[in-house]
């Protein structure tokens, strides 16, 4: 196994791909189901174009704190049609700074009758394969939100939420993702989320959760 980065925020990805034995390819881990690498430390800008840079619909982290190295990166996938962008990284250390969580609650075992009623079919697949806790909110009895740890460390989660359509733009997306990040602080893993730049829809809701930034990354992605 290669050596693992420290279990910090900005490589919670990275380690828990390494923990899970994902195999690694020109200074990257690189998960073929997930269609996501990310780039470790002191990573070839052009090994790892060789390595990643023909894939296509795929994302790439760049978490080191080198500015030029992932401006390195991102210019050497340039040549594949690659483009990316700079994002912020939040986390919370303690409930205390969390929203209200009113009303979300972990899922229990039966996913499939609790995800009966989401039609989308990829959005259901994921739910129903989300590891760890699910954590969910109801409207008038249906399940309309949830969120999930993506990816996990000892020490760290990346939250992940969901709100289906018919629900959105209710404050939903806050609760159950605060609600997911007290079941893992109790754990002891402190909840991590990104947001690109571009995103203000994401850093809005990172900070109406009660997050705060403590990191900075690039991320790139591949055309489709």
């Amino acid at each position: 196994m290669n050596e693992l980065p420290p279990d910090e925020p900005r490589w919670v990805q990275a380690r828990a791909m390494l923990e899970a034995g994902t195999p690694t390819a020109g200074g990257a881990v690189i998960d073929d189901a997930a269609h996501l690498a990310v780039a470790l430390p002191g990573a070839d800008p052009a090994a790892l174009a060789a390595a990643i840079g023909p894939r296509r619909s795929w994302t790439l982290l760049v978490p080191t704190v080198d500015e030029a190295a992932a401006e390195a990166i991102q210019q050497a996938l340039a040549s594949h049609g690659w483009s990316g962008e700079a994002a912020s990284l939040y986390a919370a250390l303690a409930s205390d700074d969390l929203a209200n969580d009113d009303g979300a609650a972990i899922a229990g075992d039966d996913r499939a009758a609790l995800l009966a009623h989401v039609t989308d079919p990829a959005l259901a697949a994921e739910l129903s394969a989300a590891p760890g806790p699910l954590v969910a909110i109801a409207v008038e009895g249906v399940p309309a939100a949830f969120a999930y740890g993506a990816w996990r460390t000892a020490r760290h989660v990346e939250l992940t939420t969901q709100t289906l359509p018919a629900y959105r733009q209710l404050g939903l997306g806050v609760r159950v993702a605060a609600g997911l990040a007290r079941v893992e602080l109790a754990q002891g893993r402190g909840p991590v989320m990104g947001a690109l730049d571009s995103s203000a829809v994401a850093h809005r809701l990172a900070n109406r959760i009660g997050l705060v930034e403590v990191a900075r990354m690039r991320v790139l992605w591949s055309p489709a």
